[in-house]
């Protein structure tokens, strides 16, 4: 469930899914002024040495950064951060990475029909990271990345 919308301003973008940003008022609606990280909600967006991943962080950069940003946080991630749908400007920042290509759909945690549709668009257009016929969704890729290093084996001391 989400909560309720709360301003934030857009600090830092580390990637093409993930903000840093100063609430005047806590997430969890305590009150207290807190500094969050931010992982939009229903995408994944490319990774830093994968194709495309600076682009996607510069299409957020554009839409945010330095920006006060309308936040629904809904829960935390493994690493802490909040997941969230995000509105830069009045545009949902989740659906515009989506629509721009410059992010996939996170199936396996999406909700939204309408991201699947937007995705669709973008690769039949072959828009942003669509214009590669067969592009690594960025999961694939860390997951290429976790084997290669466990293959290769701890480094010679």
């Amino acid at each position: 469930m989400l909560s309720a919308a709360v301003l934030c301003l857009v600090l830092r973008v580390a990637d093409g899914d993930t903000l840093s940003a100063h609430c005047p008022t806590d997430l969890q609606g305590s009150g207290s002024p807190s500094a969050v990280k931010l992982r939009l909600a229903e995408i994944d967006a490319p990774e830093k040495g994968q194709a495309f991943g600076q682009r996607s962080k510069r299409s957020l950069e554009q839409m945010c950064l330095g920006q006060w940003a309308q936040v629904r946080a809904s829960q935390t991630d493994r690493y802490g951060r909040w997941v969230a749908h995000v509105q830069c400007r009045g545009q949902n920042v989740n659906s515009a990475q989506v629509s721009s290509g410059m992010a996939w759909v996170y199936q396996a945690y999406a909700h939204d029909p309408h991201l699947l549709q937007l995705q669709e668009q973008a690769q039949t257009g072959s828009v942003g990271l669509w214009v590669d016929a067969h592009p690594t969704p960025p999961w694939e890729f860390r997951r290429q990345q976790r084997n290669s290093r466990a293959h290769r084996g701890p480094a010679p001391t």
